[in-house]
């Protein structure tokens, strides 16, 4: 099984799935999404999404977590083994 590298640099146009957010409103884990912007507050990076659920929330670089989706990589895996994976 793979393993998945978290919180690698992100650029506008990638594709990147949520495993944890910290925020009342958070993304669920599993969510799939595409970056819009990349901005740089005070040394954080922040990473501007527009998740497939129609949402708009950003990752914080070094609070939240998340992969970079590459569908040369992942076939057809579910939601659950893809969490799982991440964590071995």
């Amino acid at each position: 099984m793979k393993k998945f590298k978290l919180n690698e640099p992100l650029s506008v146009g990638d594709i990147v799935v949520c495993v944890k957010m910290v925020d009342d409103y958070g993304q669920d884990p599993g969510m799939k999404g595409t970056v819009t912007k990349v901005v740089n507050v005070m040394g954080d990076t922040i990473y501007e999404v527009k998740w497939n659920d129609g949402s708009r929330l950003s990752l914080i670089d070094g609070v939240d977590t998340w992969v970079k989706f590459n569908p040369k990589n992942i076939t057809e895996i579910k939601k659950k083994d893809f969490l799982k994976q991440i964590y071995l």
